[in-house]
């Protein structure tokens, strides 16, 4: 079912990019290469989180992404654009849940498809350090779908696929972890292990 993902993520992409101003995240010294320069921000006076409550979190978070990439896909993948997967509501919110809803108008108008039996493969790596406004968690995904051409209704590819690296911030509402922005998109060679 990821065969789709690369139109899809680049529409999102684009569209949140469209939605947003300004970045939000505080300046300071880098991560990985392939991650973005934030500064940690620490709870005044508040105490912090113990290293299981992170995990968890962090684990929720990558739940949500995997959850919503699939629910992304789906009506690329079936065909099946009747309606706009309703759970994804439940997973993704403000301008990252706005760009979703266009990129799936978008992929329906145009007629676009997943390549048949072809994956796009993703690794998650948790940035529990990493802030972005009031986000309490974030993820690194790297997408890779260079084997999941993306197609139009008469079958020539409109996308031959890439390789990047996003990072995904997410936070509570009602009670639910959701993805509310991703920001930082980087074209890279290959997906970083840490």
């Amino acid at each position: 079912m990821r065969g789709s993902t690369s139109l899809v993520l680049v529409i999102l992409l684009v569209l949140v990019a469209g939605c947003s101003s300004g970045d939000g995240a505080s300046p300071g010294p880098s991560e990985a290469p392939y991650s973005v320069a934030s500064t940690t921000v620490m709870p005044s006076a508040s105490v912090s989180p113990s290293v299981d409550e992170v995990q968890l979190r962090m684990q929720e978070a990558e739940r949500v992404l995997r959850r919503s990439f699939e629910l992304e896909d789906y009506p690329l993948v079936s065909g099946d654009f009747s309606q706009y997967p309703p759970e994804l509501e439940e997973l993704l919110m403000g301008d990252y849940l706005t760009a979703s809803k266009a990129s799936f108008e978008t992929a329906k108008q145009a007629g676009w498809r997943g390549s048949p039996d072809t994956v796009a493969q993703v690794s998650v790596i948790p940035k529990p350090g990493l802030f972005y406004q009031d986000s309490t968690a974030a993820l690194l995904a790297c997408t890779d779908t260079r084997d999941a051409p993306m197609l139009d209704s008469s079958g020539a590819v409109v996308s031959e696929g890439t390789v990047w690296v996003m990072n995904y911030y997410f936070k509570p509402d009602q009670g639910k972890l959701k993805i509310f922005t991703a920001r930082n998109k980087q074209e890279v060679p290959r997906c970083p292990t840490e």
